[in-house]
Parts: C-alpha cells; sequence; structure tokens
C-alpha cells in the first residue's frame, strides 16, 4: 500500500482555480461567501506593465518580484506564536558567519530573483535543521513555473510556494544549470525534497516590531523577502549607500519589485550610514542575487525604516519518502481569497477525488493553505462518497486543531483514523 499526502486548498482558504471543482458550503445564518478584490498593487502593476516583468536592468543585473494578486494586507501587523521562543533577542545576529547560508549567486540580467530569494531561504533552513548542504536549481523553477510569466518575466511568494507544493521541485542545480537566455527544462529529473509547510510572516504595522522575522531566523534559519529596489546599483545613489552596502527606501512606488534573502540584523547599525537618513538605527542582512562581486561580497543591509520588506516566507522541506503520492485540482496554488469579511463565520470547503492509481492507498495528511495566524481547522475524511456529494458515505476520520504560522501547511492525520485505506477506483472526500 502506498502512503499518500492529500493535498488540497480547503476551509479557511481555496484558490479561485478550485471554484469550479471544490464544493462549498454557507451556513443558512451566515450571508453567502463572496470573491476578495484583486491586490491593489497587482492591479496597478498589471496596468502599467501587462505581462512584462518590472525587471527592467540597472546595469545587468534584473530584478523580477511581481505583487501577488492576493491582498495580504488583512494580516498585517499580527503576530505569530512560532514553535521557537527565545527571550531576549541578541543585539545582532548572521547566519552566514554561522556557516547557515549557501553561497551567493548570480541572476543576471534575468528577472528571476523570486527563485533565488526562494532558494536562499529553503537552502539555509536544510544547513541550519539538519546540516544538509544543497544547490537547487533556479533555472528550472523560473523555466517551469506555470503561469503565464515568461521565464525572465518575473515571480512572486505564491508562485514558488505553488511549484514546490506540487512537487515540480526542487531539482538540484547540476541537473538544470541557470541560464539567462534558457527557457526550457529537462524533464523528468529527481526531485530532492517535498515542501509541505512553507511558513508566511505577517507584514510588521511598526519598524521596530521584528520579533517574529528575528525569532524565525534562529528557529528555521533565513528568510525570502521582497523590497522596492530604485537608483544605481554600482554606485551612490539616494537610496543606496554603495560604500556602506546600506539601502533605505522610502519613495512613492506602491510595490516591490526585487526578491532577496533576509540573513541576519544588527540593532545597533546607524542610521548614518544610509545616504537618505532613517528614522534610528537598525538594519537586516540581505542576501542578494547579483553575485559576489557587487556591495559586500554580495551582501548588503536594509534599514528596519525601510517602506517595505514585505512577503516574507520561511521555506522547508523534508525527504522524498515521506509521502508517495499527491491528489490535487489546483497546481497554481493560492490565486484568490474567497470568505465572508468577518471572523464569527464558519466556512467549509470539500474536494472529491478518485484514487485511479491501480494500489490502494493509505491517507497519511492533509494540506491546505491557512491565510491568517492561529487559523482553527477541522479536517473531515469520507470513504465510498458520490461524486457530487462530498459528505456522503462514511467518514472515516475527523481532526481539529490550530495552526500558528499560515501559509500553506501540511496536517500529518493522527491515528488511528491516520491510517485510512482508500481502495483502487474509490471514491473519497476531504
Amino acid at each position: 500500500m502506498k502512503k499518500m499526502t492529500l493535498t488540497l486548498n480547503c476551509l479557511f482558504h481555496l484558490s479561485i482555480f478550485l471554484l469550479s471543482i471544490g464544493g462549498i458550503h454557507a451556513d443558512a445564518a451566515n450571508p453567502e461567501p463572496s470573491i476578495a478584490p484583486l491586490n491593489p498593487a497587482f492591479v496597478q502593476y498589471m496596468q502599467n506593465a501587462g505581462l512584462k516583468a518590472d525587471s527592467d536592468q540597472k546595469d545587468e543585473f534584473g530584478l523580477g518580484e511581481i505583487p501577488s494578486p492576493i491582498d495580504y494586507s488583512f494580516t498585517k501587523g499580527m503576530h505569530v506564536r512560532l514553535p521557537f521562543t527565545r527571550e531576549g533577542a541578541p543585539i545582532s545576529y548572521n547566519l552566514d558567519d554561522l556557516g547557515e547560508m549557501s553561497p551567493v549567486k548570480n541572476q543576471g540580467g534575468c528577472g528571476s530573483c523570486w527563485a533565488f530569494a526562494v532558494y536562499g531561504s529553503l537552502e539555509s533552513t536544510l544547513l541550519k535543521l539538519i546540516s544538509e548542504n544543497r544547490d537547487f536549481s533556479e533555472n528550472n523553477m523560473k523555466n517551469t513555473h506555470g503561469f503565464d510569466w515568461g521565464h525572465c518575466d518575473g515571480g512572486n511568494r505564491d508562485m514558488s510556494t505553488a511549484y514546490l507544493a506540487r512537487w515540480s521541485g526542487p531539482v538540484d542545480e547540476i541537473d538544470d544549470p541557470y541560464s539567462t537566455i534558457s527557457d526550457t527544462s529537462p524533464v523528468g529529473l529527481t526531485i530532492q525534497k517535498h515542501s509541505q509547510d512553507v511558513y508566511f510572516i505577517p507584514d510588521r504595522d511598526d519598524s521596530l516590531l521584528n520579533d517574529e522575522i528575528k525569532n524565525a531566523l534562529m528557529a528555521y534559519g533565513a528568510i525570502r523577502t521582497s523590497m522596492r529596489w530604485e537608483g544605481a546599483q554600482w554606485s551612490d545613489s539616494a537610496y543606496f549607500n554603495y560604500s556602506n552596502a546600506a539601502y533605505y527606501y522610502n519613495g512613492t512606488y506602491p510595490y516591490t519589485n526585487h526578491g532577496v534573502t533576509i540573513a541576519g540584523w544588527d540593532d545597533t547599525f546607524s542610521a548614518s550610514n544610509f545616504n537618505n537618513t532613517p528614522g534610528g538605527d537598525g538594519a537586516f542582512l540581505i542576501k542578494n542575487s547579483w553575485g559576489t562581486t557587487w556591495a559586500d561580497n554580495g551582501y548588503f543591509w536594509i534599514s528596519y525604516y525601510d517602506k517595505f520588506v514585505t512577503n516574507c516566507a520561511v521555506f522547508l522541506a523534508e525527504p522524498t519518502d515521506n509521502y508517495d503520492h499527491v491528489y490535487e485540482y489546483d497546481p497554481l496554488g493560492a490565486v484568490g481569497n474567497i470568505g465572508y469579511g468577518g471572523t464569527n463565520y464558519v466556512f467549509w470547503g470539500a474536494n472529491i477525488f478518485r484514487n485511479t492509481t491501480g494500489n490502494d492507498h493509505i491517507i497519511k495528511a492533509v494540506s491546505f493553505y491557512a491565510m491568517m495566524p492561529d487559523t482553527e481547522y477541522t479536517i473531515r475524511i469520507y470513504r465510498g462518497v458520490t461524486p457530487g456529494d462530498p459528505d456522503s458515505g462514511i467518514m472515516a476520520h475527523e481532526q481539529s486543531g490550530t495552526l500558528a504560522a499560515p501559509g500553506y501547511r501540511t496536517v500529518p492525520l493522527e491515528p488511528p483514523g491516520g491510517n485510512i485505506v482508500v481502495p483502487d477506483g474509490d471514491y473519497f472526500s476531504v
């Protein structure tokens, strides 16, 4: 019998992609759910750029961060109870000094920063948590992400999460080496890890409220984030002091355009190091993807007071023998929100699957997107259901809990229900 992870976007968030496939239930006492408006930054980006990334070359370096169509601003300032806590974080912290960062890479003039930012996090978390040194292929992610953007037209946190969640990667760099002109990748490459959890860290609502970022860096490793890059890259500008490798943006652009990786912090990094003086001391240490000859061996500092440092996420991975099959209807992951616009409603969603693999399967886990900290969930699994009726048949398992960190999350099923056998040919629902 095969193990499996059952992947679907249900309960508190469904991707719009799923609405014609899954079932939605609104309690009679509640209003009908509605689809949330698109992220205003995404709308403005599309009006300004269309399907052309905001990756205009500055010197030989590309950018490439595209705003997500999902508006995450409702989580701004929310706090995450990470499983790791430490009283009194140190004044400074540097994952590179600890040997827990992979080497600086170079994206060239391609708008692929978002892929480098993600693997800057994933390669670091593997180093920190299990002392495993890996080099994953950004080329494969930029070429096979599955969205309408071209291979150098950019991406974002949601696109990379979808690519990893459907087990399209990561693959090794040696199997698909990076090239700015490559727009195709080999098929049938060995997937090296399963990313079953991606923790989304809500945006800060105060420049000095950095506990979630600091705790995540100490607990797991580097963090993928996005910023707005404006000005020169090889010399001083209003926003960048090249000699001090110090950047501070307080301009008027409403969206980010560059994905980078947070590698540490220094509370005492002087405000005088920046050309455009921020409101106080303190900066995050940033690993960039413009090669080791740029700035401070490829690293720079971004002020705590910068307008952005947003869309933070920690990318984690597990061995590929954890599960050997994934059921899903949503290869593009989270592309929108649906709900009631309030906090006192219960929302149910369902998907029906059929085991057509030729083998019996044991359901081991359920994956879905949790969009807020402390998301409460109840999972119900039905066997022998009738197509179109997800709660028919026999309820084989029910399990409830709370997820402290939002993001793409996987919940292993508890015994005894965690060994649900689905015979070949059977319909089942979650």
